[in-house]
């Protein structure tokens, strides 16, 4: 049976990750589509292009007026209430049968809340993460409590929306959608960059993006021309894109055009649209708050220089680098990146977001889910016996991610666990040894060295029943999981004897 599914993007910001989403369900022969268009989709100034929405049938397309020119709280707050009541309007008139949202913006509430009071079942991407900086932190928490089906980009995010009550059916790791926009992305010439550029391309290109850190919300503008400017100084051509419509993006917009009027090598785009890939492909560096440098650069693969506290917390690849918002530590930062050495590391990084191909499941899990089970929703009782993350690894790691799980743990030991939290094995210490032994490098992948039966306790052990396995097989860990088919590695914990004792 079709299913009517409804696909909102407020800006460019979310249609980025979700253009592979919606051309997917478009295709689908088991999907109706609607795309609710609102936030800055209607505002040029603010870099609305609705015509970016990529679907075969424009009435597809519901646009939603937000009604705002100004990016002040009040403003915001109005446009907060212009689309919801818009949003509604159109799940009303559309008869929608599940509705799609992407990560943490504010006007998301504004959806959800509608969603919730017509019975709209809400699927929630790129929940459960961490930005410290960004008041988008609570609206992605408080968006997991309304959404019904999560689609989590990590493992990491997947069990903090476990840590919520949220039942594990409900939680699905897909991987970021985002990333399946580079598996087969081209650079953008040299020649092509200069005609987007007015001028000729310099050695080195800088790709830059600042938002507003919204939870701190002191100066703004000095902030964001300490950055521009040492991008600038650093080097040779640098494009940066226009913030979003968060409170104080007005300021940074005013020290972006003012920035590009006085230098020579900045210029600035509101939207970059289609380009977007090529764009960033091209680039050398990208140095900004961009929580594309964090979740999408690491595919290309890029070095970021993550300035400030707004992607604080998120889990990223090792091609980025966190810097404060200072003009020296920004220098340096460029600097590092741009060097043989670290060039060299993030040519072999991997993208702790996925594998670039999430769209599938992503569809999947739209178009399975029963639609009658979700929109029950009685709290679950979060587990008691919740994975230590450091040490944890998935199938596929190599003996460099399975070391560094060790060495976090401190516990000699790594638990490999699938998507869905199951135990698949342990890793010990000596386990790395004996594979570097037999040849193995830091590159190869630790699967054929796991121990797949390890050795257990159920949480209905007793202290003393414990201590004795531990003493019996020599082992100063032992990995504590749920009896009941240890149906997932949520239902686990890595204890030591001393926590026993």
């Amino acid at each position: 049976m079709t299913r009517r599914i409804a696909v909102f993007t407020s800006s460019r910001a979310d249609l980025g990750p979700l253009d592979p989403v919606i051309r997917a369900l478009d295709d689908s022969e088991d999907v109706e589509l609607v795309v609710i268009a609102s936030g800055t989709h209607s505002n040029a100034a603010f870099g609305g292009r609705i015509t970016d929405i990529n679907v075969r049938d424009r009435n597809s397309v519901a646009l939603v007026e937000s009604g705002f020119g100004a990016t002040s709280a009040a403003a915001l707050a109005e446009a907060f209430a212009q689309i919801s009541s818009g949003v509604s309007k159109v799940l009303a008139d559309r008869r929608v049968d599940l509705i799609l949202v992407l990560g943490d913006r504010w006007e998301l509430l504004g959806v959800a809340s509608a969603a919730l009071l017509h019975g709209v079942p809400i699927a929630h991407l790129h929940g459960g993460e961490i930005t410290e900086g960004a008041i988008d932190e609570r609206i992605r928490h408080a968006i997991t409590k309304l959404a019904d089906l999560h689609l989590c980009a990590t493992t990491d995010s997947a069990r903090r929306i476990r840590q919520l009550g949220e039942p594990p059916w409900r939680v699905k790791v897909v991987g970021a959608p985002g990333l399946d926009r580079f598996r087969e992305a081209s650079t953008m010439s040299d020649r092509d960059l200069g005609a987007l550029l007015g001028s000729p391309l310099h050695d080195r290109l800088g790709w830059s993006s600042t938002t507003p850190q919204t939870v701190d919300r002191t100066d703004v503008a000095a902030r964001a021309e300490v950055v521009l400017s040492i991008a600038a100084d650093t080097l040779g051509s640098v494009l940066v894109l226009h913030p979003g419509a968060d409170p104080g993006s007005d300021a940074i917009v005013e020290v972006i055009t003012s920035m590009a009027a006085q230098r020579g090598n900045v210029v600035h785009l509101r939207n970059a649209g289609e380009d977007y890939v090529g764009i960033l492909s091209a680039a050398d560096v990208l140095v900004g708050n961009s929580s594309s440098g964090i979740i999408e650069a690491a595919s290309i693969p890029l070095a970021v220089v993550d300035v400030g506290d707004r992607q604080r917390g998120r889990a990223h690849g090792a091609n980025v680098i966190h810097v404060e918002t200072e003009a020296e530590a920004i220098r340096e930062g460029i600097r590092t990146a741009l060097s043989a050495e670290f060039r060299a590391l993030v040519g072999d990084v991997q993208n702790p977001y996925g594998d670039g191909a999430s769209i599938a499941r992503i569809v999947t899990a739209l178009t399975e889910v029963p639609l009658d089970r979700l929109l029950s929703k009685p709290l679950e009782q979060p587990d008691l016996f919740t994975p230590d993350l450091e040490l944890c690894i998935r199938p596929g790691a190599t003996i460099r991610d399975t070391l560094a799980a060790i060495e976090a743990g401190v516990c000699q030991i790594a638990l490999m666990v699938d998507s869905e939290f199951r135990l698949v094995g342990t890793v010990s210490d000596g386990d790395i040894r004996r594979a570097l032994l037999a040849g193995a490098d830091l590159k190869t992948v630790v699967d054929d060295f796991v121990t797949t039966v390890p050795i257990v306790a159920s949480p209905s052990d007793t202290k003393d029943n414990i201590l004795s396995t531990m003493q019996r097989t020599k082992l100063s860990h032992l990995p504590v999981v749920a009896e009941e088919a240890r149906s997932w590695a949520s239902e686990f914990s890595t204890r030591s004897s001393a926590r026993f004792s």
